[in-house]
């Protein structure tokens, strides 16, 4: 294979040890994250759909690294 995912849920845990792993064997990571999106109303969950998120680039990572951060810390 020329490339392959992983995917966290929630989480980006394995995301360098992953990355560092493939890179070392010469294949293209694809770095990937399941994320949950709620929808509340007066604190109740309402809805929940989940969504897979693939980060294109340095840049994708990042961002997806601020969403999993921000929804731990805030304990969604």
């Amino acid at each position: 294979m020329s490339a392959v995912a992983l995917t966290d849920n929630g989480v980006m845990h394995g995301a360098i040890g992953f990355y560092m792993a493939a890179k070392a064997a010469g294949i293209t990571p694809i770095m990937v994250c399941e994320l949950a999106f709620t929808e509340t109303m007066s604190k109740k969950v309402r809805a929940r759909d989940r969504v897979i998120v693939l980060a294109m680039s340095n840049r994708g990572y990042q961002h997806v690294v601020r969403l999993v951060s921000a929804a731990n810390i805030e304990g969604f």
